[in-house]
């Protein structure tokens, strides 16, 4: 179990005074330590497709959806010592693809390897990596895309962070291109990633797959036209417009509940689908699909008005085989 193997190696170090142990490494109150890191909200400009201006279209009436296949991933961090103060991070990440079959209960496709989810993450310029390795504990530099810009114990922890977001990524884009690679657009079967398709997809081709964004730090209208993004009524979709860079997907928002009395993004998400003409003519029945996707509601989660049931699953399914924070802690307890 990687929490003992950690406990013993800060154990055999008990006498270093380099070394600060946290026998308590998660925040109060946050058990799976699942990230969401904030970005600087901006506004960049989407190519409109299908209309010039902004405005509502409504979708239909609801149909059966077509979805079976659903992605998500989860991660878990906490600081379980202290390296001449500067904080070592533990990461969790996994990923899953769950699969409804016709009788409409969940399955597992497939699952990355047990191996690759538990890590320490330090930057290996301010911290020496090698007695961790001796110990035979899974190490990775957190400084392999950007480095430290300050020797600052928070700034540290930050990096390390991201590191875990970025090696969850990597996981959910190994399932998503195993997915793709087995299964092609005349199949039956469709995919649902949870977030951005372009992020984990590097095909600009037609797939039977959409992504859904929750999250709106990026806007991709000035606000004049966001507004009416902002004023979609449930089972609204704005025209389809194509999002910048060289994979660019074509997207659109969907309001999936009222959000009368509630906050202007209640209910909101944005789709992303292949940039080929097909997306196009599917636009409206892909929203359909989503909107029957509302039930069963994903509650307790906070994030209910956005979050459909079976993406609830994979976290569900994920959480279920995570190591739990009591494991970890109690591993700790004796140093």
């Amino acid at each position: 179990m990687f929490g003992g193997k950690l406990a013993d190696y800060l154990k055999s170090r008990s006498h270093d005074p380099s070394v600060r142990v946290n026998r308590h490494p998660f925040p109060d109150g946050e058990a799976s330590g699942h990230i969401t890191l904030s970005s600087e909200p901006t506004t960049v400009k989407g190519e409109p497709v299908e209309r010039d201006r902004v405005e509502g279209i409504s979708v239909g009436q609801s149909s059966e959806s077509r979805f079976t296949d659903f992605l998500d991933g989860i991660e878990r961090t906490s600081v379980p010592y202290f390296e001449s103060m500067l904080p070592v991070v533990y990461g969790y990440t996994s990923a899953v693809i769950r699969r409804r079959d016709a009788g409409r209960s969940m399955g597992t496709w497939s699952i990355t390897p047990t191996h690759d989810r538990e890590h320490l993450f330090v930057p290996f310029s301010l911290v020496e990596p090698s007695s961790i390795r001796e110990a035979q504990l899974p190490v990775i530099d957190s400084e392999q895309h950007s480095k430290v810009t300050a020797v600052h114990p928070m700034a540290v922890q930050e990096k390390g962070y991201q590191a875990v977001e970025k090696l969850r990524g990597r996981l959910e884009a190994q399932l998503a291109r195993e997915w793709i690679r087995d299964h092609k657009p005349s199949d039956d079967r469709w995919l649902v990633i949870d977030g951005s398709l372009t992020e984990y997809v590097d095909n600009d081709g037609d797939l039977n797959a959409i992504g859904i964004v929750k999250s709106h730090r990026t806007q991709y209208f000035p606000f004049e036209e966001q507004k009416k993004v902002l004023a979609l009524a449930e089972g609204e979709r704005s025209p389809v417009f194509r999002t910048p860079g060289r994979l660019g997907a074509y997207s659109w928002y969907l309001r999936l509940r009222p959000n009368t009395g509630r906050d202007i993004y209640f209910g909101l998400v944005r789709i992303e689908a292949p940039p080929v003409p097909r997306t196009l003519e599917m636009a409206d029945e892909i929203s359909r699909w989503l909107m029957a996707e509302r039930s069963p509601i994903s509650l307790p989660d906070s994030r209910w008005d956005r979050l459909i049931y079976p993406i609830r699953d994979c976290e569900q399914y994920l959480r279920s085989l995570a190591p739990s924070r009591i494991m970890i802690e109690a591993a700790f307890s004796g140093i």
